[in-house]
């Protein structure tokens, strides 16, 4: 019997690393994508100086409905596309909206104050592109993400909490944070009744 355990010995070790090892390589490959969405979120949030600059000198609204409107019906569709549940979506790109807004009505309150002069470095229609394609590739690396780990965890949370942009609270990355973790695939009983 003692050689028979001794004989599998060597094997059992070798599992432990394997699985050992299978758990970090894992873990590693989840922070990386954590960070890279939590980048992605910062990129496109870093344009709501710019877009509150054009809004300040034209004297128009931060509230603009229908481009919201439209962020969201996008979002929502490309969600759909990669298998995305379209109702968990939803919060986490209102989140993002209200975070922007709140930036946009900070930096208007700030230069009503104190102007600065900010070179606009692009029109607003183009940075509304560059906004919509960094939204895009936000979706498709949280659909990624669950496909491959079935949900998104709180160690998020670490990774918002680390963008650090004029203008953007605490309180607002809590928001995005937690509407982040509520994201889910879409039921698939949901796909099969169509």
């Amino acid at each position: 019997m003692i050689n028979k355990l001794k004989r599998h010995k060597p094997c059992a070790v070798i599992l432990k690393y394997s699985l050992s090892t299978l758990f970090f390589i894992s873990f590693t490959a989840t922070a990386h994508q954590y960070q890279k969405i939590a980048d992605l979120i910062e990129q496109r949030l870093s344009y709501m100086k710019y877009i509150a600059k054009y809004k300040f000198e034209k004297q128009l609204s931060v509230e603009d409905r229908t481009q919201e409107n439209k962020v969201i019906l996008n979002s929502i569709n490309k969600a759909e596309i990669l298998g995305l549940d379209k109702k968990s979506i939803k919060p986490f790109m209102i989140s993002q909206i209200n975070a922007a807004k709140a930036i946009q009505y900070r930096y208007k309150a700030d230069w009503l104050a104190m102007p600065e002069k900010i070179v606009q470095h692009d029109d607003l229609a183009v940075i509304r592109l560059k906004i919509s394609k960094l939204t895009d590739d936000i979706i498709q690396l949280i659909a990624k993400e669950l496909k491959n780990n079935g949900q998104i965890k709180n160690q998020i949370c670490s990774y918002i909490n680390k963008i650090q942009l004029h203008n953007l609270k605490v309180a607002d990355k809590k928001i995005i944070c937690s509407s982040l973790e509520q994201i889910s695939l879409k039921n698939k009983n949901t796909t099969s009744k169509k």
